[in-house]
Protein backbone atom coordinates (compact mmCIF):
# COMPACT_ATOMS: atom_id res chain seq x y z
CA UNK A 1 0.00 0.00 0.00
CA UNK A 2 3.24 2.60 0.95
CA UNK A 3 4.46 1.91 -2.48
CA UNK A 4 0.84 2.69 -4.58
CA UNK A 5 0.90 5.72 -2.46
CA UNK A 6 4.14 6.48 -3.15
CA UNK A 7 3.14 6.28 -6.82
CA UNK A 8 0.75 8.43 -6.89
CA UNK A 9 2.43 11.28 -5.10
CA UNK A 10 5.38 11.09 -7.69
CA UNK A 11 2.26 10.80 -10.82
CA UNK A 12 0.54 14.13 -9.33
CA UNK A 13 4.13 15.77 -8.88
CA UNK A 14 5.46 14.92 -12.54
CA UNK A 15 8.54 13.50 -11.27
CA UNK A 16 9.62 9.96 -13.02
CA UNK A 17 11.34 7.17 -11.42
CA UNK A 18 14.90 8.39 -12.71
CA UNK A 19 15.11 11.46 -11.16
CA UNK A 20 14.61 10.09 -7.62
CA UNK A 21 18.28 10.20 -6.15
CA UNK A 22 19.56 12.52 -8.95
CA UNK A 23 21.22 15.15 -7.80
CA UNK A 24 21.09 17.25 -11.00
CA UNK A 25 20.83 17.46 -14.70
CA UNK A 26 24.25 17.91 -16.34
CA UNK A 27 22.67 20.79 -18.14
CA UNK A 28 21.31 24.08 -16.14
CA UNK A 29 19.61 27.20 -16.99
CA UNK A 30 21.80 29.99 -17.23
CA UNK A 31 19.27 31.91 -16.09
CA UNK A 32 15.57 31.38 -14.26
CA UNK A 33 13.45 34.33 -15.17
CA UNK A 34 12.23 36.02 -11.87
CA UNK A 35 8.60 35.10 -12.66
CA UNK A 36 9.11 31.25 -12.36
CA UNK A 37 10.66 32.18 -8.80
CA UNK A 38 6.95 33.61 -8.17
CA UNK A 39 4.98 31.25 -9.51
CA UNK A 40 7.06 28.26 -7.66
CA UNK A 41 6.57 30.12 -4.25
CA UNK A 42 2.67 30.47 -5.10
CA UNK A 43 2.47 26.52 -6.45
CA UNK A 44 4.66 25.29 -3.32
CA UNK A 45 4.14 27.60 -0.66
CA UNK A 46 5.95 26.10 1.75
CA UNK A 47 8.93 26.86 -0.61
CA UNK A 48 8.99 30.28 1.52
CA UNK A 49 9.07 28.67 5.34
CA UNK A 50 11.96 25.42 4.06
CA UNK A 51 14.64 27.84 4.46
CA UNK A 52 15.86 27.52 0.96
CA UNK A 53 16.81 30.81 -0.34
CA UNK A 54 15.50 32.38 -3.59
CA UNK A 55 18.98 31.29 -5.42
CA UNK A 56 18.70 27.59 -3.87
CA UNK A 57 14.92 27.91 -5.62
CA UNK A 58 16.19 28.99 -8.86
CA UNK A 59 18.99 26.33 -8.93
CA UNK A 60 16.56 24.19 -8.49
CA UNK A 61 14.49 25.56 -11.33
CA UNK A 62 17.50 25.34 -13.47
CA UNK A 63 17.60 22.19 -13.33
CA UNK A 64 15.12 20.47 -15.92
CA UNK A 65 14.51 17.39 -13.35
CA UNK A 66 13.55 19.39 -10.69
CA UNK A 67 11.47 21.94 -12.65
CA UNK A 68 9.48 18.94 -14.21
CA UNK A 69 9.02 18.47 -9.93
CA UNK A 70 7.77 21.51 -9.25
CA UNK A 71 5.59 22.19 -12.27
CA UNK A 72 4.06 18.55 -13.39
CA UNK A 73 2.14 20.26 -16.52
CA UNK A 74 5.58 20.76 -18.20
CA UNK A 75 6.64 17.60 -17.87
CA UNK A 76 6.29 16.31 -21.26
CA UNK A 77 8.74 19.05 -22.43
CA UNK A 78 12.58 18.24 -23.44
CA UNK A 79 15.39 19.13 -21.32
CA UNK A 80 16.26 21.73 -24.25
CA UNK A 81 12.42 23.50 -24.23
CA UNK A 82 12.71 23.43 -20.36
CA UNK A 83 15.96 25.37 -20.32
CA UNK A 84 15.23 27.80 -23.02
CA UNK A 85 11.69 28.30 -21.05
CA UNK A 86 12.76 29.23 -17.99
CA UNK A 87 15.05 31.88 -19.03
CA UNK A 88 12.28 33.74 -19.87
CA UNK A 89 9.13 35.25 -18.60
CA UNK A 90 6.64 32.68 -17.30
CA UNK A 91 3.47 34.66 -19.79
CA UNK A 92 5.63 33.70 -22.85
CA UNK A 93 5.41 29.92 -21.90
CA UNK A 94 3.70 27.58 -24.30
CA UNK A 95 0.34 26.16 -23.03
CA UNK A 96 0.75 23.84 -20.03
CA UNK A 97 -0.56 19.83 -20.37
CA UNK A 98 -3.33 20.71 -17.23
CA UNK A 99 -5.05 17.11 -17.73
CA UNK A 100 -1.83 15.90 -15.20
CA UNK A 101 -3.58 18.02 -13.07
CA UNK A 102 -7.07 16.34 -13.23
CA UNK A 103 -8.86 15.51 -10.09
CA UNK A 104 -6.53 17.51 -7.92
CA UNK A 105 -7.54 18.02 -4.20
CA UNK A 106 -6.01 21.07 -3.62
CA UNK A 107 -7.18 24.43 -5.29
CA UNK A 108 -5.72 25.28 -8.98
CA UNK A 109 -3.62 28.05 -9.75
CA UNK A 110 -3.05 29.56 -14.13
CA UNK A 111 -0.13 31.06 -15.10
CA UNK A 112 -0.83 34.24 -14.61
CA UNK A 113 -1.88 33.77 -10.80
CA UNK A 114 0.37 32.13 -10.34
CA UNK A 115 3.40 34.71 -11.80
CA UNK A 116 1.52 37.19 -9.77
CA UNK A 117 2.17 34.96 -6.78
CA UNK A 118 -1.78 34.50 -5.66
CA UNK A 119 -1.91 33.22 -1.95
CA UNK A 120 -4.33 30.59 -1.83
CA UNK A 121 -5.08 28.19 0.90
CA UNK A 122 -3.50 24.63 0.34
CA UNK A 123 -5.80 23.04 2.19
CA UNK A 124 -8.70 24.32 -0.13
CA UNK A 125 -10.55 21.79 -2.01
CA UNK A 126 -10.21 22.27 -6.38
CA UNK A 127 -13.43 21.60 -8.39
CA UNK A 128 -11.82 18.80 -9.70
CA UNK A 129 -11.40 20.17 -13.53
CA UNK A 130 -7.88 22.11 -13.99
CA UNK A 131 -9.60 25.41 -15.90
CA UNK A 132 -7.61 26.49 -18.82
CA UNK A 133 -4.04 27.71 -18.72
CA UNK A 134 -3.62 26.12 -14.97
CA UNK A 135 -0.21 25.88 -13.98
CA UNK A 136 -0.33 24.10 -11.25
CA UNK A 137 -2.03 22.64 -8.14
CA UNK A 138 -1.11 24.18 -4.75
CA UNK A 139 1.24 21.66 -3.39
CA UNK A 140 2.13 20.75 0.50
CA UNK A 141 5.67 21.06 1.66
CA UNK A 142 8.59 21.05 -1.20
CA UNK A 143 8.84 19.85 -4.53
CA UNK A 144 10.83 16.15 -4.37
CA UNK A 145 14.59 16.79 -4.99
CA UNK A 146 14.49 20.40 -3.89
CA UNK A 147 17.86 21.10 -1.52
Amino acid sequence: MMCSGFAAVTMLSGCKAREMGVVFSPTQARHVDDSWLTAAKACWPELSHSGLSNEAIRKNLADPLHFRSAFSVYASMSDAQILQMVSTSINTAPEADASVLRGAATPYLTRLQAAAGAAVDPQASSNGEPPVDTLCAVHPGTPIGFK
